[in-house]
């Protein structure tokens, strides 16, 4: 199976803003899944960020969009999709987590547009240029 592309910042931002005004325009949703390392380490960041992305992005359909946020975290825009809809992506990611005992744990976070718009754009990684 290919790799997912991961997509820079500005890509991601610009994606950001295109799918929060689809949604303000036809009532669609989207959720964010923001994955940070549990337990933060100077050591291998780069590559555990890897190991994630190389994880999470063919369990993710090839529509939804993976980007670096930094050099430890990453996110996830899962386009179309409601809070329901990103439990069953959550679920199947949490699976294969757990399903690898060498895989370290992360910590994810859940934004689901329109309930969570003011947080959304509050995001450092939305605001930042």
């Amino acid at each position: 199976m290919p790799k997912h592309p991961v997509r820079d910042r500005a890509y991601f931002q610009a994606r950001l803003i295109e799918e929060m005004e689809r949604g303000w325009r036809y009532g669609r949703s989207f959720t964010l899944l923001i994955f940070r390392p549990a337990i933060p380490s100077e050591l291998w960041r780069i590559e555990r960020l890897h190991r994630g992305l190389d994880l999470v992005g063919p369990l993710v359909r090839a529509s939804d969009i993976m980007a670096t946020i930094d050099e430890q975290s990453f996110v996830v825009m899962l386009v179309e999709s409601d809070a329901p809809h990103a439990q069953v992506a959550l679920d199947r990611i949490d699976e294969a987590i757990a399903s690898d005992p060498s895989e370290p744990p992360w910590n994810v976070t859940e934004y689901v547009y329109p309930a969570d718009s003011p947080a959304i754009e509050a995001l450092p990684f939305f605001v930042a240029a």
